[in-house]
Formats: structure tokens, C-alpha cells, sequence
């Protein structure tokens, strides 16, 4: 399955589905709305995480145009998911638990798949520290103004987290890496020591340039 496959299988809540079908998809589907294959959803949640981590981890490391954006959503959504399976299983284990007493047990109490959308945000927004634009994105995703607010308290909680650390982003690092031309814009200057730099833009520019002139233009 693709990436984009298994994002929209993370993405689709169990209400009103029907457990039928042959195609990857609907197994699927099937795997993660059955209650009773829980311990098995578990189980391939947690190795598609530590598989697709470490693929990522190839890919960008031997810098193969596999992409970040998509990666880390499907990882995210992985871990969300996971978190809400572990959830719903908490929920039918122990029924009489305060948290969990207001449940009816004949509707889905836990959706598994807001905790895919908020776990997909939460990872995206640790790996490019975006916030605002990134909560549009998942807004525009999901289809869905009522995972708003948890979505946004994830991104600000990925944000709460890596922003003290003081790691860039995923991008940022990419330019430090590859030593591209980048001033940062946290980066304060001190202009007493601006006089220290003498390399002048003349310093390094040509002279001997080849003209060609043209009707009324010089190139």
C-alpha cells in the first residue's frame, strides 16, 4: 500500500463501516474497526512505526527524493493511531473507570481516527515547527472543523517541546547540512562587530564581463 493509501485507512473513523471486501484496503479497514483483533493491530502498528522511522532515516540519510511531508504524517498517524487503539482498549478492559464511565458501550466512544489526525499533526509540527499554517493543512485534510482544537494544542505542544531544545527544523537543518547561503532570522547581530568583516561586495565580484551589444541595450 501507498503512503497515501494507508493515510486515508489511519484517517477513516469506524463508525458506519462496513467489514466486508477483499482489497488491501478493506483488510485494512477490517484490522483496524475489529475490537477483537486488537492485540494484533498493536502489534503491526508498532513495527509499521519502527519500519517506516527507519526508512525514513535511509531515505533522507542517502538523500533519495522519497519526501518528508508525507513520511511523517503516515508516521504520526501511525503513533496516533496506536495511542487510540490502546485507548479503546483501556475502555473495554475497565468499563467502570471515572475517565471512561461516561462511555456507552453500544456507540464508539474512542474514534481511533482523531487520535491519527492528532498524532499525524503532532509529529509534522515537531519535524518543521509549524503551527499555524500546519493546522490549516490538517483542517483542510481532515475535511472537518471539529478535531480543530485538539489538533491545535497538539502542534502547540510539538512546538512547546522542540522550540526549548533549540533544534531547527527539518528544513532548516538541511541548508546548515549542505552549508547553503541562509541568515536566520533568530540570529541577532551585533553591529559593533559588523566593521570586523571587510569583504566587500567588490571583492568578489568579476570585472571582466563580456558585453554584447544590442539595439539600444547593452547586455
Amino acid at each position: 500500500m501507498s503512503n497515501n493509501q494507508i493515510l486515508r485507512s489511519l484517517f477513516t473513523s469506524c463508525q458506519n463501516v462496513v467489514l466486508d471486501g477483499d482489497s488491501d484496503s478493506s483488510r485494512v479497514t477490517q484490522l483496524l474497526c475489529d475490537r477483537k483483533s486488537s492485540g494484533e493491530l498493536i502489534g503491526v502498528l508498532s513495527a509499521s512505526i519502527l519500519n517506516k522511522f527507519l526508512l525514513t532515516l535511509i531515505t533522507f540519510g542517502v538523500k533519495v527524493p522519497a519526501g518528508l511531508f508525507i513520511p511523517s504524517l503516515t508516521l504520526g498517524a501511525c503513533m496516533g493511531r496506536l495511542g487510540g487503539t490502546f485507548i479503546q482498549h483501556l475502555t473495554d478492559a475497565y468499563p467502570d473507570w471515572l475517565l471512561f464511565r461516561e462511555c456507552d458501550s453500544t456507540s464508539a466512544c474512542v474514534d481511533g481516527a482523531i487520535y491519527a489526525i492528532v498524532g499525524a499533526a503532532a509529529v509534522l509540527a515537531g519535524v518543521t515547527q509549524v503551527s499555524l499554517s500546519l493546522c490549516v493543512v490538517m483542517i483542510e485534510l481532515t475535511g472537518g472543523l471539529s478535531h480543530l482544537l485538539p489538533v491545535v494544542v497538539a502542534v502547540l505542544s510539538a512546538n512547546m517541546v522542540t522550540n526549548p531544545l533549540g533544534s531547527p527544523s527539518i528544513y532548516d537543518s538541511i541548508v546548515h547540512v549542505n552549508r547553503y547561503p541562509y541568515l536566520d532570522v533568530n540570529i541577532d547581530l551585533d553591529i559593533q562587530k559588523a566593521s570586523e568583516f571587510e569583504l566587500r561586495a567588490k571583492d568578489i565580484m568579476r570585472t571582466n564581463l563580456h558585453v554584447s551589444n544590442g539595439s539600444k541595450i547593452t547586455v
